[in-house]
């Protein structure tokens, strides 16, 4: 029975593993890294439009902890305890699979600094640039940011204070919205018929897709957790957590706006949120909002040189990002998908294509995960575990390595 499961995956999880007496080099900056997907620009603007929190709490709240939970799962736990369990050694399967998420990370840095170009160069694609200067400045910032972010992810301490810098904006930026906007909740939009439907299953399931690409930094925290509590107290604070603060604060600044900002024939999204919508937006605030891009973008860059370590990837490291480009292209070039016909700078087919395979692969490695529990090793110097003290079958964990 899927319950009894996912039971069983709960109780090996929480069983203890005789952990280190402190988390390793680099624990606490890989869960700040993940929990940082989630106070972002791509994250608000998936999932919290689509919702309304005060005028539908309890199903909002439902909606709210079922996606942060199977998030959780499918994108930090399964690929986490995979990795505990699994040796570092080459296999073919393994090295496609870390192909086919280098391609989704690599295509998602280009569309992320194409967004946080706009306020750098002063002019968006949409508008007609009248001069030389203009369009010189775009593709040239758009390119300088691509290549800054590709080269912050790969330097092993440059990334942990830009994405701290990138978070802080984030939160800030947040709560601007929330305590700006706060006397638009359950205030009725005179525009509106009715009070504001909530699109359940968009809520979740956008909420879940802008998750997946938490699940390289998952899979590294599972091989340096040092217990199977970690890896749980990891997904909590780096994943489930910031996903219901932030899903649950931005759903209130948009519907907050929204009440009191929209007209009649204007699409859903997060801009609602921002005081002074519409014609009123300021340099400052596109620019703020851009800056909360950094954070997924080092969350790809960083996740390229993690799997180009691996030793599934038995070549020389800096093909794997070039060997990804050819998947890229032909994907892209013959992927078409049905969906929302509203979409993002960064939301392309090929990036909905591929956040919906990580699903797949995240529910693959927990499955895997239960086949290859093998049961804890006692640290130097203890006694050996008997049958009695753990089941046969728990996960197991490698020794704590620093990053």
């Amino acid at each position: 029975m899927p319950a009894s499961a996912v039971y069983r995956f709960i109780q090996r999880g929480l069983l203890p593993s005789s952990p280190t007496s402190r988390p390793p080099d680099g624990f606490w900056g890989l869960v700040f890294l993940e929990a940082s997907l989630f106070f972002a620009l791509s994250f608000w603007e998936s999932g919290p439009p689509y919702a309304a929190p005060s005028f539908h709490p309890i199903a909002f709240a439902v909606v709210t902890l079922l996606a942060a939970t199977a998030a959780l799962f499918l994108c930090h736990l399964g690929p986490a305890f995979l990795a505990s369990c699994l040796p570092p050694k080459p296999s073919p399967i393994g090295g496609l699979v870390l192909l086919w998420l280098a391609a989704g990370y690599l295509e998602w840095i280009p569309s992320l600094a194409r967004t946080i170009a706009f306020p750098l160069s002063g002019s968006a694609p949409y508008e007609t640039i009248h001069t030389g200067i203009s369009a010189f400045l775009y593709p040239a910032a758009w390119l300088g940011a691509t290549a800054l972010l590709l080269c912050t992810g790969w330097a092993r301490n440059l990334w942990k204070p830009i994405s701290t810098i990138s978070f802080g904006v984030g939160v800030i930026m947040l709560g601007w919205c929330v305590v700006s906007n706060w006397q638009g909740i359950g205030v009725l939009n005179s525009y509106f018929s009715g009070p504001p439907t909530q699109l359940d299953w968009l809520v979740w399931k956008r909420t879940i897709l802008a998750a997946t690409p938490a699940i390289a930094i998952a899979w590294r925290l599972g091989e340096v957790a040092g217990s199977r509590i970690r890896i749980w107290i990891s997904g909590i604070a780096g994943l489930w957590l910031p996903a219901i603060i932030s899903l649950a604060a931005a759903s209130l600044a948009v519907e907050a706006g929204s009440n009191l900002h929209w007209r009649p024939s204007l699409f859903r999204g997060f801009h609602w949120a921002l005081p002074g919508s519409g014609d009123r937006l300021t340099a400052l605030v596109l620019g703020l909002c851009g800056l909360t891009l950094l954070a997924p973008a080092l969350v790809c860059s960083y996740s390229i040189r993690l799997l180009a370590d691996h030793p599934a990837w038995r070549w020389n490291r800096w093909l794997l990002p070039i060997a990804a480009l050819p998947v890229i292209w032909g994907f892209a070039s013959l992927l078409t998908m049905g969906g929302e016909v509203v979409r993002h700078e960064w939301d392309s087919p090929f990036h909905d294509f591929w956040t919906i395979s990580v699903l797949v692969i995240g529910a693959a490695a927990g499955v895997a995960a239960q086949f290859n529990a093998k049961p804890p090793q006692p640290e130097p110097g203890t006694a050996e575990p008997t049958a009695a003290q753990y089941p046969a079958k728990t996960a197991l964990l490698p020794p704590a390595e620093s990053d």
